[in-house]
């Protein structure tokens, strides 16, 4: 991409090639990634989503009317003419009452004046269809489209109905009442279609009413609560208005019904079937009162009518992929194929349409014939009866089974649309062997914790606080492994500095409510109803996301006796941004706000300032208890247990390795056990640790392991985590020779503190954790130089066989001893943070400009409609392997917290001059673009503006 170049009459505006590049960045991430999501509907697909199909509905006979010159011009003007008629001779009766004026005007209304406008709305009624229709075409929305115009029986009963709320005082009053004298049913096939159709209606028509919207969650039966919902749309009161439109002038057809009311009603196909049940049955009553037994067969077909919504839009998406993959085939072979191919699919899209309409007349139709015969399903005899409630009794089993199919299928729906944080539950893959707690250590306080969760009356937190190293990460494991086993509904996050979104709050809600709508099903409907009406929500800020998809939910879900739903939520101080755990303790405090649940969040940190800040503005609404504060004895005690257990084992382990005696039964002797244990309490990290040591063979037996850590012991002054950690480090620095370990030349110990900066220093500050295969190619290393450098590391970082699976470290407290200011003149191996970003961003970057790592089309899709939903996965990772995605999304970061200013001509300058829309392009393959926004922003803000200079000269 070349520098954006100075518009021709500003004569003297000095160039300044770095900074166009960002302003266009800028407004094209701000055009692209604030719009409202949206598939791009290309031209293979358009023939699918432009399928209108009707449903039909009862109308009355239709009576032609003259229509006159006003008329034409003007429906409203002969609506007007008539009610200004009207209510002039009714202006004459002053001495009637209000109620016989109402009944008054209902009946001229129904005997007069509807006969001579039902001709108009006839009219208004076609017009209205086929300008919907042609519009839902043109915008490539998918629905369904049927109408009707109110018979005379239906308006006489709906005037009576509303009169016994609100009497008529003029004939104007029933115009304005009847808001649905025309009226249009619009059935999305999508949720996407639904909220199009929204969009569509509130920009092109004149709202005249407020939109009802009736709510699926109001109370429909009297002796059953529906499972399914009731009836659910959004009713539209709108008119026509004249205006100028992106596709030309508006319909001058619809002109002339300006001002005239009519109604849109937006609704699924399940709720449409339903209805035709629900409706006279249950709304209206036609046949009496309903028992409990007829209410709840009606909740199930509602059920099983969602199960066929959803089905059959997973059909008709799965088809039509297929097309469109036979559609990108023939785009690479001859003109004719690609023609044959293209009317191929149309005929096809063209069949799909016809079979949706034909299921949904096929289903309309069987209900309707069956509301004709429902008189002769009820036994007229008593002998009758036990076999009619046999058969429905089967009925409702199989509804119930409807309903157990219907609920996974939800649940796979949307939880797909749940953005959920990897690797952050305590059960995940990459979790299986974190420790959890000794069987015989932390007795008392994992009794304290559990008393806590189980006490109806307690406080809906427990903060475990405590310094580095001191098990909570342990304890947080086992309480919700214990929670797991005892099938309590329970969710966990496990927050790690350096593991991407483990790092992050943001996916913090989602991940947890993906976790409890699996255990608690009820759950599940509420929350789906709130990401189909508002799917950004997982997008926005945490006080939002938390009353939205948990609080509001789990105050609507129906449940006996406060069922328990625990969190346990660990690290929270490994969270990146400070001022969000600060938020996510205030919001904790809102469990309190649940009425028919037990919200627990069981929270373990260190006891960082902006979380002390977080507790301290809840007052006492939470239970704490500090790690330190647990006497020293029963520390002592269970850090004992855990060695002796631990070290056992690798006696065992050793001698089954080596021939000979080996290491005795008594080993450790007293003496150094009891020396191991003064020197690990309070820290279990400092025993954890040590132990991976001792059983490590690259440098010694675990006799002569054990040996150098207590070497330690006598170096008064050193803080705990350089005894922790240096016995490892300094191994590094020896080597093995005749007479056995000695230490290094000064130019080898240089070596080796070099190599390790450089490869550990990058592990210890990436963003997210990459393999020893992306490392080395990042590093500019080979990957068995990589590898063998980390095998002598086992103690202190996570490095898998598998060359696919990512290095991690095994404890924060190891970053913190390296890169501690404090201590670097006393830690040879100390990290330069400043330093190591630096080289980072320079080493991403370069990655990203070479070897055509970045280009257009960069997976070679051939085709640039496909949507990314559409890409497998596989294809996306070979062509933009792991180190290249994280060059891409955290080259920024690196630059950034190495606190250099950016500057014409360097790094950043050429690479957004030459690769920006191709790094825009990988990001958006990756799902990544909204991050790019933040990008954005940082480097405006590290832009050194002194290196430039604009001045502009009016010319005209």
């Amino acid at each position: 991409m070349r520098p954006i170049q100075p518009a021709s009459k500003c004569s003297a505006i000095e160039p300044f090639p770095l900074i166009c590049p960002l302003l266009l960045f800028r407004s094209f991430i701000l055009h692209i990634a604030l719009a409202p999501t949206t598939n791009t509907a290309t031209p293979a697909q358009t023939s699918t989503k432009s399928t209108i199909m009707a449903l039909s509905l009862p109308s009355g006979p239709a009576k032609q009317m003259e229509t006159g010159k006003d008329m034409e011009q003007r429906f409203k003007t002969t609506i007007d003419n008539l009610v200004a008629e009207w209510d002039e001779k009714l202006s004459k009766d002053e001495d009637w009452a209000d109620k016989d004026r109402s009944a008054k005007i209902r009946e001229i209304f129904v005997s007069e004046i509807w006969s001579q406008v039902k001709g108009g709305y006839d009219k208004m009624l076609q017009d209205l269809k086929a300008h919907f229709k042609a519009r839902l075409e043109a915008k490539d929305i998918a629905a369904d489209l049927s109408a009707r115009v109110k018979d005379v029986g239906s308006i006489k009963t709906t005037l009576e109905r509303r009169e016994k709320t609100k009497l008529f005082a003029s004939i104007n009053d029933v115009f304005i009442e009847m808001h649905d004298l025309v009226g249009l049913r619009i059935v999305p096939h999508t949720s996407e279609s639904r909220k199009e159709v929204q969009d569509f209606i509130d920009k092109e028509f004149h709202q005249l009413k407020p939109t009802a919207h009736i709510s699926s969650d109001r109370k429909v039966g009297e002796f059953w609560d529906a499972r399914f919902g009731a009836y659910k749309s959004n009713n539209h009161r709108i008119g026509a208005k004249r205006r100028k439109l992106g596709h030309g002038d508006y319909c001058e057809s619809l002109s002339s019904y300006e001002g005239v009311m009519f109604e849109v009603q937006v609704a699924s196909l399940a709720d449409v079937l339903g209805n035709i049940l629900a409706h006279p049955l249950q709304y209206k009553k036609k046949h009496g009162p309903l028992d409990k037994r007829t209410e709840q067969t009606l909740d199930l077909l509602r059920g099983t009518f969602k199960f066929l919504d959803v089905h059959l839009e997973q059909f008709f998406d799965a088809y039509d992929t297929m097309l469109e993959e036979k559609a990108i085939e023939a785009e690479s072979g001859s003109g004719s194929g690609r023609v044959m191919t293209k009317a191929a699919k149309a005929a096809a899209l063209g069949d799909l349409g016809k079979m949706r309409a034909d299921v949904a007349a096929a289903v309309t139709k069987a209900l309707e014939e069956r509301m004709h015969h429902l008189a002769d399903g009820v036994p007229d005899t008593p002998s009758g009866a036990p076999k009619y409630w046999r058969h429905i009794k089967e009925l409702s089993s199989q509804f119930k089974e409807f309903q157990r199919n219907i609920q996974q299928q939800q649940d796979r729906q949307y939880l797909e649309k749940l953005p959920v944080a990897k690797d952050a539950v305590f059960d995940a893959q990459a979790n299986e062997h974190d420790p959890s707690c000794h069987p015989d250590t932390r007795v008392d306080l994992l009794a304290d914790i559990h008393k806590w969760i189980e006490d109806p009356n307690g406080k809906c937190i427990f903060w475990l606080r405590g310094m580095a190293g001191t098990g909570k990460s342990t304890i947080s494991r086992t309480v919700a492994k214990k929670l797991s086993t005892a099938k309590v509904p329970s969710a966990s996050f496990f927050f790690k500095k350096g593991e991407g979104d483990r790092g992050s709050a943001a996916k913090f809600f989602t991940t947890i409510l993906a976790q409890l709508v699996r255990q608690v099903p009820i759950l599940a409907l509420h929350v789906q109803s709130v990401i189909e009406n508002d799917p950004a929500i997982v997008d926005k800020n945490k006080k939002e996301q938390f009353e939205k998809i948990i609080l509001e939910p789990l105050n609507k879900c129906k449940v006996a006796s406060s069922p328990l739903l625990a969190v346990v939520v660990d690290a929270l101080n490994e969270c990146d941004r400070k001022e969000d755990a600060k938020v996510l303790v205030y919001l904790f405090s809102r469990a309190r706000e649940v009425a028919l649940f037990r919200l627990r969040f069981f929270v373990t940190s260190r006891p960082e300032l902006p979380i002390r800040l977080g507790f301290k503005e809840i007052g006492d609404n939470y239970q704490n208890l500090a790690l330190h504060e647990v006497p020293k004895p029963d520390i002592k005690r269970d850090i004992s247990t855990f060695l002796h257990s631990e070290l056992d084992r690798i006696r065992q382990d050793f001698n089954k390795t080596v021939p000979g005696p080996g290491l005795p039964s008594d080993w450790p002797p007293p003496a150094s056990f009891k020396d191991l244990v003064n020197m690990a309490v309070p820290l279990f990290i400092f025993a954890s640790t040590a132990c991976r040591f001792i059983a490590d063979s690259n440098f010694g037996d675990p006799g002569e392991q054990l040996d150098r850590i207590l070497e330690y012991k006598t170096k008064g002054g050193w803080f705990r985590l350089h005894a922790t950690y240096l016995p490892i480090l300094n191994q590094l620095l020896l080597k093995r020779t005749d007479t056995g370990l000695d230490r290094r030349t000064g130019e080898e110990e240089a070596q080796i503190v070099a190599w390790f900066r450089d490869i550990v220093g990058t592990i210890v500050l990436l963003a997210d954790p990459l393999p020893s295969a992306s490392l080395a190619l990042i590093l500019g290393r080979t990957q068995h130089d990589v590898n063998s450098k980390l095998c002598t590391l086992h103690s202190v970082l996570d490095v898998s066989n598998d060359p696919l699976v990512p290095v991690k470290l095994l404890h924060l407290s190891f970053h913190d001893f390296l890169v501690d200011q404090k201590n670097r003149d006393a830690n040879t191996f100390w990290i330069d943070e400043r330093e190591t970003h630096k080289k980072l961003a320079d080493r991403c970057l370069k990655l990203l400009s070479t070897d055509n790592n970045l280009k257009r089309d960069v997976c070679d899709l051939r085709y640039p409609g496909t949507l990314r939903s559409k890409i497998e996965p596989g294809i996306i990772n070979d062509h933009l392997p792991p180190e290249v995605q994280y060059a891409c999304r955290y080259w920024v970061h690196h630059w950034k917290e190495s606190r250099r200013q950016i500057r014409d001509g360097d790094p950043v300058h050429h690479f957004l001059t030459n690769h920006l829309l191709y790094w825009l392009e990988a990001l958006s393959v990756i799902g990544r673009i909204r991050e790019s926004i933040g990008m954005q922003d940082s480097l405006i803000n590290m832009l050194d503006v002194s290196t430039f200079t604009i001045s502009f000269t009016n010319k005209y």
